[in-house]
């Protein structure tokens, strides 16, 4: 096997596959919204199917020296987005099992996709797909497609940047950031299902980069649309603020959510999902 072929490699679970160099996850060939960390501690999982990965080897190798966040925190956010993701539950697992007080394994049969023979596979289609076609038919696609190319390569050239930022968590709620940073990766994953080829979305890693930036310094570096994540503590409830702002300064769409803190664990994917797609239909309108 080359090497750009073990880079793609891919590993199926039932309905599932998952490209661990690209950070893709999908269902039945349609991509599933899981980024980040999750995306990480998931394909560290996989990697390891059958065995238990324990929450120190998850510190280190997903966290790093980031020991200043709340790390248990963290991590189960992270295996409550997988969960969703999968369609998983704790308390009747059929990937993720929790192993008390030493980690998690993944418990469910993993193979490995051949790329080599999909694309073969592929190849064979798209030519037996043409067999069919006598002289003048053949032409006449040719022709179309010729014409329906450079249509489609114009309106997919030139996508929306849009960058997802985590506003900075107050300093008297520390407790707060991880759930911040596991919503915001979620918001910038569901954001590229909902806007597809219309979007340019930044990774979490050139996010964090960007955050460090004033708004008129990522709006000058080429980006056209900002989106950002604030979390505020009332006291019970979590407010979650978050707002599309536009390169003139302009604030194209907002919306507020208050959750108590463990149902907002819980149902960051869910919120995210709902957040993105209002997101995506604000940028369009504009």
């Amino acid at each position: 096997m080359s090497g750009s072929e073990q880079q793609r490699r891919v590993t199926r679970f039932g309905v599932f596959e998952l490209e661990a160099a690209s950070g893709e996850l999908r269902r039945s060939g349609r991509l599933v919204a899981l980024t980040g960390q999750p995306m990480r501690v998931l394909v560290r999982l996989v990697e390891r199917a059958g065995e238990i990965v324990t929450r120190e080897e998850l510190q280190h190798e997903i966290w790093g020296g980031d020991t200043h966040v709340d790390f248990d925190a963290g991590l189960s956010t992270c295996i409550n987005q997988i969960r969703t993701a999968l369609g998983d539950r704790a308390a009747s697992p059929r990937f993720v099992a929790t192993v008390p007080r030493r980690g998690y394994r993944f418990i469910a049969p993993v193979e490995p996709v051949p790329i080599r023979l999909c694309a073969d596979i592929h190849e064979h289609r798209v030519m037996s797909a043409f067999r069919w076609l006598d002289k003048r038919q053949l032409a006449l696609a040719v022709l179309i497609i010729s014409i329906v190319v450079p249509i489609w390569e114009r309106r997919s050239a030139s996508p929306i940047p849009i960058a997802v930022i985590a506003v900075d968590v107050d300093a008297s709620t520390p407790h707060l950031e991880p759930v911040s940073r596991t919503l915001t990766e979620a918001l910038t994953g569901t954001l590229v299902s909902a806007m597809g080829d219309r979007g340019r979305v930044a990774s979490p890693m050139v996010a964090k980069k960007l955050g460090e930036m004033t708004n008129d310094q990522i709006m000058a570096g080429g980006t056209e649309y900002l989106v950002l994540v604030t979390l505020r503590s009332l006291g019970g409830p979590i407010l979650v603020h978050v707002k599309l702002v536009h390169a003139s300064g302009w604030v194209k769409w907002a919306a507020d959510r208050s959750l108590p803190l463990d149902q907002l664990e819980r149902e960051q994917l869910r919120l995210a999902t709902e957040l993105s797609k209002q997101v995506a239909d604000a940028i369009t309108r504009s």
